[in-house]
C-alpha cells in the first residue's frame, strides 16, 4: 500500500514540475523605482542591465538566454507599487528595436508601444497599495522566433512612468522631501502548452505621438494625425496596434468629454469607437487617496459611461484593426477626431501605432512628405476651403454611399446647392497624395 501511495505520488510530482517547466516568466524590471519626471535625472544606483534613460523611463536588453525563453504565447504583467506621488499618472511599456550592436540611444531605434495604463490615486500608507495590469500580446509573439529580425535588431524592453512627487510631500506620511514616485514590476509570461500564434513582425509608426488641435495636429483646426508609408512588397495579413488615450484635467478637459474617433487606412474609415464609456467602480479599491473622481458614493455604470475616458487604475486598451494584405506602392493611416475641443493647454491626445504582419518587411517612412492641411469652415452652408502646406490638384465631394457629387480642380467649393447632410471631401494634392475628411453641409 505505501508503495502504490509513493508512485502516485512520485507520478503528480513529476507532471506537476514538467508542465511548470513548459510556462516562461521573464521578470525585466523588478521594483524598479521612478523619480520626479520633473527633476535633473537621478544619480541613483541601478540593477545591473538596466539603463535610466531619464526618471520616468528606464531601459534593458534582452539576452539570446531571454528570447529562446520565449515560448508558444506572450502576455505582459505590469505592477505598480506606491511610493511618494498620489495622484494617477500615465505609464506605459515598449518594444524598442535598435540596430544590431547600436546603443539604445542610437537615432536609428524604432519603439513600438505594448501596454499603456493609469494609476490609480495612491496613498503608500493605505492598502491595497499597489495595482496591476495584463495584457495579451500573442500576435507579437513572432518577432522573438524570427531569426532574420533578430539577427538585424537588439530587442530592449523600455519603461515609463510619469510621476510628481510634490502633492504627496505634505499630503502622504513619510513622503516629506523625497523623490520616488513610484515602484514598477514589468513581467512577461509565455507558455509551450498552447498551440503558438502566428509569426507576426511589428512595422512602427507612432510612439506616443502627441495630438491636439494647435500646434500637433496634421490638420491645424482639428485635432488629425496622418501617417504616410510605402512598402515594396506585399504585406501579407497585416493588422494596426493602435493606443489612444486622451488628457487635460482642466475644466472641461478632454479627459472629461468622450469623443468619437474614427481610423482610416488608405483613406478608407476602418473603425470608429468612442473611449471609455465603462464603469469605474471595480478600480475604487485601489483609489486609497481621497480624489475629485471617486468622491465618497458609489456611482452608477449610467453615471461613468457619460463622461470617462479611462479609469485611474486600469489598462488603456490595446486596439488591434485588421487591414488585410497591403499591396506593393504607398499607404496612409490616421486618426482623427473631429469634435476635439481642448480647451486647456495641457489638453492632448497620446497615440501609439504599429503595423504587424507576416512578413520580414520594413516600412520605408521617408519616402512620402507629411502633409498639414485645414478644411473649414466644417460644418458649412455652402463654401468649403482647404488651407495645405502642398497645392491642392483637385476635389470632389461624394455621398455617403459613394455617389460622385462634386469634381472640381481648384481648393475650395461651393456646396450651397446640396442637401443638408453628411458628405466626404476627397482632396488630391499636386504631389499625388490623397485624403478625405467628412464634411457637414447645414
Amino acid at each position: 500500500m505505501k508503495k502504490k501511495y509513493f508512485l502516485l505520488s512520485l507520478f503528480l510530482l513529476t507532471n506537476s514540475i514538467c508542465g511548470f517547466a513548459q510556462n516562461s516568466q521573464l521578470t525585466v524590471f523588478n521594483k524598479i523605482v521612478f523619480y520626479d519626471g520633473y527633476a535633473a535625472t537621478s544619480t541613483a544606483a541601478t540593477p545591473a542591465g538596466v539603463i535610466r534613460l531619464e526618471n520616468s523611463r528606464y531601459a534593458k536588453k534582452l539576452s539570446t538566454a531571454d528570447i529562446t525563453s520565449m515560448q508558444n504565447t506572450l502576455s505582459l504583467d505590469v505592477k505598480i507599487n506606491a511610493l511618494c506621488d498620489n495622484y494617477d499618472r500615465q505609464g506605459g511599456v515598449f518594444l524598442a528595436f535598435v540596430p544590431s550592436g547600436e546603443a539604445i540611444t542610437s537615432p536609428n531605434k524604432k519603439t513600438i508601444e505594448i501596454g499603456r495604463f493609469i494609476t490609480p490615486f495612491m496613498n503608500k500608507n493605505i492598502a491595497p497599495n499597489e495595482v496591476s495590469y495584463n495584457y495579451d500580446l500573442n500576435h507579437l509573439m513572432g518577432l522573438f522566433k524570427d531569426q532574420t529580425f533578430l539577427q538585424k535588431y537588439d530587442v530592449w524592453v523600455e519603461f515609463f512612468l510619469f510621476g510628481v512627487p510634490y502633492a504627496a510631500q505634505t499630503q502622504i506620511s513619510g513622503c516629506s522631501g523625497r523623490t520616488d514616485v513610484f515602484e514598477g514590476t514589468v513581467t512577461f509570461s509565455s507558455d509551450a502548452n498552447v498551440n503558438p500564434v502566428s509569426d507576426y513582425i511589428p512595422k512602427p509608426l507612432w510612439s506616443r505621438l502627441r495630438m491636439n488641435k494647435t500646434n500637433d495636429s496634421d490638420f491645424p483646426g482639428t485635432a488629425g494625425r496622418v501617417f504616410y508609408f510605402s512598402n515594396d512588397t506585399q504585406l501579407v495579413d497585416a493588422s494596426v496596434h493602435l493606443i489612444t488615450s486622451a488628457h487635460g484635467a482642466g475644466q472641461n478637459g478632454e479627459e472629461y468629454v468622450r469623443r468619437k474617433h474614427f481610423v482610416y487606412f488608405d483613406d478608407v474609415e476602418v473603425t470608429n469607437y468612442t473611449p471609455g464609456g465603462l464603469s469605474c467602480e471595480p478600480f475604487r479599491k485601489y483609489n486609497t487617496q481621497a480624489n475629485g473622481i471617486y468622491g465618497n458614493n458609489v456611482q452608477s455604470a449610467a453615471w461613468w459611461a457619460n463622461w470617462n475616458n479611462w479609469c485611474p487604475g486600469d489598462k488603456i486598451p490595446n486596439r488591434l484593426i485588421g487591414v488585410g494584405d497591403i499591396n506593393p506602392g504607398e499607404h496612409s493611416f490616421k486618426v482623427s477626431v473631429p469634435t476635439g475641443q481642448f480647451p486647456n493647454t495641457n489638453d492632448e491626445i497620446f497615440l501609439s501605432a504599429f503595423i504587424y504582419s507576416k512578413d520580414n518587411v520594413v516600412l520605408d517612412t521617408e519616402k512620402v512628405q507629411t502633409i498639414d492641411y485645414k478644411v473649414y469652415p466644417n460644418p458649412t452652408k455652402d463654401i468649403i476651403m482647404v488651407n495645405a502646406s502642398a497645392d491642392v490638384r483637385k476635389m470632389k465631394v461624394t455621398d455617403v454611399n459613394g455617389r460622385q457629387l462634386m469634381n472640381e480642380t481648384a481648393s475650395s467649393l461651393n456646396i450651397q446647392t446640396l442637401p443638408a447632410g453628411i458628405y466626404f471631401l476627397q482632396i488630391e494634392f499636386e504631389n499625388g497624395l490623397k485624403t478625405t475628411e467628412k464634411i457637414i453641409k447645414n
